[in-house]
């Protein structure tokens, strides 16, 4: 491969150590062991939080699930690279130029895979609520459901004139960040 193929295709040193180094951590995320116990304690108490509040204020800002514009973006960006790249070589470079733009998409995968699994994956891989909670499935019983119905209907009338006696709250009320969801969902009702 020549010096202007190499520098094209960003295949220096520094390059190749990020490329490699962006395949393995996604490779060892998707296939390694994981401890339900760490992500437990250190993703969904430690990170998570941290990295939903920052993304929900973002989406909020727009109308679009911004993963799945990340998504899309990345894959409009592939192909149009591809076929730039692939045009620019010659028939006798195409095949070197083919392993180049594979490998190009494998970390670009490797990247959306990593950025998906921080902003959300690793619930996936949380401890079972049956763990963490008093869970026993025994005493799930046609009985004990239809107790918990009589209960949760007692309750609830019973709250009904405190819910009542509430106003609703004024649209200066609602934390600024709110209001143009607050008025879409307001301008969406019959």
């Amino acid at each position: 491969m020549d010096q202007k193929t190499t520098s094209q295709s960003g295949s220096g040193p520094l390059h190749l150590v990020w490329r490699f180094t962006i395949l393995t951590l996604a490779l060892v995320v998707a296939v390694g062991p994981t401890s339900e116990a760490c992500v437990e304690r250190i993703y969904s108490r430690g990170v998570y939080p941290i990295i939903q509040q920052v993304f929900t204020s973002l989406s909020n800002q727009v109308p679009v699930a911004l993963f799945d514009f990340l998504v899309i973006g990345s894959v409009v960006a592939l192909i149009a690279k591809c076929i730039a790249t692939l045009r620019r070589s010659s028939m006798v470079r195409r095949p070197v130029v083919v392993l180049v733009l594979v490998r190009e998409i494998a970390v670009v995968m490797a990247l959306v895979y990593l950025v998906f699994m921080l902003s959300w994956g690793f619930n996936y891989r949380r401890e079972s609520l049956e763990s963490k909670l008093d869970f026993d499935t025994r005493r799930v019983t046609p009985a004990s459901l239809e107790t918990l119905a009589r209960e949760s209907v007692v309750q609830l009338n019973q709250l009904h004139g405190l819910a009542q006696a509430r106003p609703w709250p004024t649209l200066e009320s609602v934390p600024k960040v709110l209001v143009k969801p607050f008025r879409y969902a307001q301008g969406q009702l019959p």
